[in-house]
């Protein structure tokens, strides 16, 4: 029983050298991709298994064909293990990268809704606040004359038109979101774009 103690503690002292040269060098590493920590990893395995072996074997006066079949034996082992681990270490980083991305992508998404929740509530702000002063003038009747009612009104009407079109380019945008809507380009007059918001802003 005695002899077996020994034996481990040999075994685990080997071990335990391997095992701190391995964590610093994974400290060394900690910049480096998920692969190359998986491999590390794995290969400290194997070298503290080839220390303990090494150890036992000679305080064992193994001969030296023994202790070369142990150390092939074992090298055969380090090859597969470093082999499965260099694979899945690559699916790991992948996987990382993804999920990075994703997120990156969610975080791109959500400020693009809040600025959009921005855009939005400033484009409705605007027309609203030109139909309340419309409003309010014609109900206080500070304008009376029928040419400025007529006016009035017609900016009202568009008015209400542009906030009608503004409501279904939020719908179409939620079509657009949901992939069930193909978009077509087509050319705009400026100058139509520019004369309608200097006249929303006449009020």
């Amino acid at each position: 029983m005695r002899d077996l103690i020994l034996i481990f503690a040999m075994a685990l002292v080997a071990a335990l050298g391997v095992g701190l040269a391995g964590a610093l060098a994974l400290r060394l590493l900690r910049h480096r991709s998920i692969t190359v920590h998986v491999c590390v990893l794995l290969a400290v395995t194997v070298a503290a298994v080839v220390a303990g072996v090494t150890v036992v074997a000679r305080a064992m006066f193994l001969s030296r064909h023994d202790l070369q079949v142990v150390l092939l034996t074992v090298a055969a082992a380090a090859a597969v293990s470093l082999a499965i681990g260099w694979y899945f270490g690559r699916r790991l980083a992948t996987a990382a990268v993804w999920a990075d991305q994703a997120r990156e992508r969610e975080r791109r998404i959500e400020k693009g809704r809040r600025d959009l929740v921005a855009w939005v509530s400033h484009d409705l702000r605007t027309p609203l606040a030109g139909l309340r002063a419309m409003a309010e003038a014609l109900e206080d009747r500070v304008v009376d004359d029928p040419a400025t009612v007529a006016e009035y009104h017609r900016r009202i009407r568009t008015q209400t038109d542009r906030m009608t079109r503004l409501v279904d380019d939020l719908f179409e945008l939620s079509r657009i979101n949901a992939g069930a809507l193909r978009l077509s380009l087509a050319s705009v007059p400026l100058c139509e774009v520019v004369s309608d918001a200097l006249a929303g802003a006449a009020p």
